[in-house]
């Protein structure tokens, strides 16, 4: 398309999807090409990608699909593991199930087509197949998937100009999927505005996104999904040298800071939303952000033997700490807030592969927390400590989180002239089971528990894990320990 062309296209009115029609192949004309980090072999991906192959051998209506299939989560990772470990099994099974998406999926029909965010989704993940397996997709499958594109972005432009301003998450998934669109496919008919329309919203729905640190100024799955369909339009804008907006990249760092310092060297996020828009490998969802922007070498390493790193966002009341033990692969999170006024949040701990304190309710008082701050967060050798402070009844409940390689110590007390009662309510993560003394167990996993023997504790075995409960009154003399401790 010439620049002439180019330039009256913006021009003209829009046109719809063909609502029902299959999709045609197109030209596509050149395919702009993107950088990718060097493949790292993964035996952690290679077994998600041989239980996705085993998803696709029992059968996908992709007429109709689950939710997981429309956005393609077992095609991703197929077609990442056939990259990053040369499995070429996995890249043909990746065609064929593509090949056989494009044949059985009608524009505007089905399930896949329910959510515009799985549409968005879907784009971006067809460009980054297009490059995990650039040999395996054949000229024929590459027109199909060109009109198949073109196809979804008059869907995702027609569905953004609906999308009120109250739903940002949306509108930066949609806009994110028309900059990989129009940048991918430059000489599809439209695809400056597709490009020019997204960015432009990505300017103003990405900071809604996200508090002043960085942290989510709504659910943390909407931050995680905002920030790697930015990450994936800003890489897709970087070939041809499309600068990104200002306000768009000035939040996206922000954003990239915080989920960073929460996820740690693991997969802290893995659960969050979508599942990783790149495919889960071994790398955390972030960590493989930075690194498809080409920016991972800059970071500092967030765990360290026998230490601690701790970063805390006070503004949200977020405090994480990773490292701690000599494999460095402890993880403490805490975010004092909660949606009910009258919980109080329990931090989450332990292993980055094997968790045991999950994010809740961590005690519930008889009334609302009028407000809440990290007050103090330090790091002394081997040891971390965040102390929190609650204010509720012109009172303080005051808790103090102490770790020190594998143990862990909470610390309760009352600062006031009364005291304070809390309900108890320890959560353990699932699979963890109880000796009925002192141990939590999983596989080869101890845990030594120790909790206040001052209060009447009961031990329940829900369907979401263990949950040791007890009621306690503090005065202002009083402290309640509760200790946890990985052998």
């Amino acid at each position: 398309m010439s620049l002439v062309d180019r330039f009256v296209s913006r021009f003209k009115t829009s046109p719809l999807p063909e609502a029902g029609a299959p999709f045609r192949a197109e030209s596509g004309g050149r395919i702009v090409p993107i950088l990718l980090p060097q493949p790292a072999c993964s035996d952690e991906l290679m077994n998600r990608a041989d239980a996705a192959l085993k998803r696709l051998a029992q059968g996908v209506t992709w007429a109709n699909p689950q939710r997981s299939d429309g956005r393609l989560d077992a095609l991703m990772l197929l077609g990442l593991s056939a990259r990053e470990n040369g499995c070429e099994a996995h890249g043909i099974a990746a065609v064929t199930g593509l090949d056989e998406f494009f044949a059985a999926s009608r524009v505007g029909e089905g399930s896949a087509w329910e959510h515009s965010s799985d549409v968005a989704w879907r784009v971006m993940r067809l460009s980054l197949l297009l490059a995990y397996l650039p040999e395996e997709i054949d000229p024929g499958l590459r027109r199909l998937m060109a009109g198949a594109v073109h196809q979804h972005a008059l869907w995702l432009q027609d569905a953004l100009s609906k999308t009120p301003a109250q739903h940002p998450r949306r509108i930066v998934l949609q806009a994110a999927g028309l900059v990989v669109a129009g940048q991918r496919w430059s000489d599809l008919p439209g695809a400056s505005k597709w490009w020019s329309q997204g960015l432009s919203r990505l300017r103003r729905a990405l900071p809604d996104l996200l508090d002043e640190e960085g942290g989510p100024s709504g659910a943390l799955s909407d931050l995680v999904e905002g920030a790697e369909a930015a990450v994936c339009a800003y890489m897709h804008c970087r070939p041809s040298g499309l600068g990104f907006p200002m306000e768009a990249e000035g939040a996206l760092l922000r954003a990239l800071t915080f989920l960073r310092a929460y996820e740690g060297i693991g997969s802290g996020l893995s659960e969050e939303g979508f599942g990783s828009l790149w495919g889960e490998g071994e790398l955390g969802r972030i960590h493989r952000s930075l690194a498809m922007m080409g920016t991972e070498h800059h970071a500092t390493p967030l765990a360290k033997s026998n230490a601690w790193s701790l970063s805390v966002f006070r503004g949200g009341g977020w405090a994480f700490g990773h490292g701690g033990n000599k494999s460095g692969s402890l993880a403490l999170r805490w975010h004092l807030s909660r949606d009910n006024a009258r919980e109080i949040a329990q931090p989450t701990w332990g292993d980055t592969r094997i968790p045991l304190l999950v994010s809740g309710a961590g005690g519930v008082f008889a009334s609302a927390i009028d407000s809440f701050e990290v007050e103090r967060a330090r790091v002394d050798g081997r040891t971390m400590q965040v102390r929190g402070r609650f204010e509720l009844q012109g009172q303080a409940w005051i808790r103090v989180l102490r770790a020190e390689g594998n143990r862990l110590v909470i610390e309760d007390s009352v600062e006031g002239a009364d005291g304070l009662e809390l309900s108890y309510a320890w959560r353990i993560a699932p699979g963890w089971t109880w000796d009925g003394e002192s141990v939590l167990v999983k596989d080869s996993q101890r845990v030594h528990v120790s909790l206040s023997q001052d209060l009447e504790w009961s031990v329940d075995e829900e369907a979401t894990g263990v949950v040791f409960r007890a009621t306690a009154w503090v005065s202002p003399s009083k402290r309640i320990f509760s200790r946890f401790e990985l052998r």
